[in-house]
């Protein structure tokens, strides 16, 4: 599994303009495979896109940032659809999964 994340993140990366992509490799050491990646500094201030309170909320409010998730929902040829936050029963479409 941890190679599919570091595969589908190189997928992405120099496809769309201005999207920055987290540096990650896999490593297979004595028979176990770990995922390595960057940390990246999200907090829930700073989300502009997507969930970090497990669909509580859904932010969508940042023009760039839903122009980048549906260019990524194109490239990968993703439908956009609903979500229903939990929080406020509010619908909110994306095109992406709700857990980016």
């Amino acid at each position: 599994m941890a190679a599919l994340d570091v595969r589908n993140a190189n997928l992405l990366r120099n496809k769309i303009p201005n999207l920055v992509v987290p540096l990650g490799c896999s490593v297979d050491y004595l028979g176990l495979r770990y995922e390595c990646m960057s940390i990246i500094p999200a907090t829930i201030n700073s989300l502009v896109y997507g969930s970090d309170l497990n669909d509580l909320l859904f932010k969508t409010d940042d023009p760039h940032a839903s122009h980048m998730a549906e260019a990524i929902a194109s490239a990968l040829n993703l439908k956009p659809h609903f979500i229903r936050e939990r929080a406020t029963q509010k619908l909110k479409q994306t095109a992406l999964p709700f857990s980016v």
